[in-house]
């Protein structure tokens, strides 16, 4: 496991269990100004009483399970401790990280914080949306590992392992990030261009808009956006075919935009577009005007022109 921050002894003068216990984890390549709000948030936890605790709620009508309103920060602050505390960031997925590691991250939640109007029913919704948030950290974690991993062991092209196994992040043992290492230059990990693209769209993403500390969106609709881009990500290696393209389909839509210009152009165009047929079903034809001698209306009386010229001389003669 990762070794981070201070480790739990009986404890120094004037110093509580609390505070000696927790620690503080700075991140890799933190900027001044998030490790100053991370010294904030850390504390307020080490300002607690031992005993005491933080009430916290969490959002039951969005199911989601999520820390909401008032702690909320401290809340994930504090996972985040207990994230990289407890678990090795060598692993593919949150779900490769052994067990017992993960098991020890809800009970130093709860020493800390005071779940809100949860009833007992309820305590393995709240432990999903907590696994949920460490998932969270722990991919953000790993991220942040393989910038550093990038800056120091990546050229161009080419890879410097002896100088990325040489640039050691804070807080974290040489035997560790080995793995590290040996992990982000594994083919596992780095797959195909298409897929590093993806990822890196995902990164750029991640970088913009969550908070550094807390790992707080701006909005549910950020983070929305967001896991659709990493769903992108780990889907695009997968693909093994182009989606079908529907010819038929391309076409009735150039005439839909080719019918929109000329409507704009010539005023009173209009030009109806039928569906397409099935391949199998020819549509059917409009019958013909039938010729008049067909149809069952009686026929208008007809004159003719030369019996009436005889009747006409037949006067003249008399």
């Amino acid at each position: 496991m990762a070794t981070v921050g201070p480790t739990c002894h009986e404890g120094d003068a004037g110093e509580t269990p609390h505070q000696t216990c927790l620690g503080f984890l700075p991140r890799v390549n933190q900027r001044k100004g998030s490790k100053n709000r991370s010294l904030n948030l850390q504390e307020k936890l080490d300002s607690l009483e031992l005993g005491q605790r933080l009430p916290i709620s969490f959002d039951k009508t969005g199911a989601t399970w999520r820390a909401v309103k008032e702690n909320k920060k401290y809340f994930l602050h504090l996972i985040g401790v207990l994230v990289r505390k407890n678990t090795e960031p060598f692993h593919k997925s949150w779900a490769k990280v052994l067990a017992k590691q993960k098991a020890k991250i809800e009970p130093g939640v709860k020493k800390y914080f005071q779940y809100k109007d949860v009833s007992n029913d309820e305590l393995p919704w709240v432990s999903q949306g907590i696994d949920r948030t460490a998932q969270d950290i722990y991919k953000n974690w790993k991220n942040e590992l393989s910038e550093h991993f990038k800056v120091n062991g990546e050229d161009e092209n080419n890879l410097d392992l002896p100088c990325a196994r040489r640039s050691i992040p804070p807080d974290m043992t040489q035997e560790v990030w080995n793995k590290c290492v040996d992990y982000f230059s594994s083919e596992e990990f780095r797959g195909n261009p298409e897929t590093r693209e993806m990822q890196s769209i995902a990164e750029n993403y991640r970088q913009r808009y969550m908070d550094p500390v807390t790992g707080m969106w701006p909005s549910e609709e950020v983070e929305q956006n967001y896991s659709q881009v990493s769903s992108s990500a780990s889907g695009s290696s997968t693909q093994s075919a182009p989606p079908r393209i529907d010819e038929t389909l391309i076409a009735d839509e150039v005439l839909v935009v080719r019918r929109g210009a000329l409507a704009r152009l010539v005023p009173g165009f209009h030009m109806s577009i039928q569906p397409s047929a099935a391949p199998d079903i020819l549509p059917i034809p409009s019958l013909p005007t039938l010729p008049s001698r067909f149809r069952s209306e009686p026929l208008p009386p007809t004159f003719d022109t030369q019996d009436n010229a005889d009747e006409d001389d037949t006067d003249l003669d008399s």
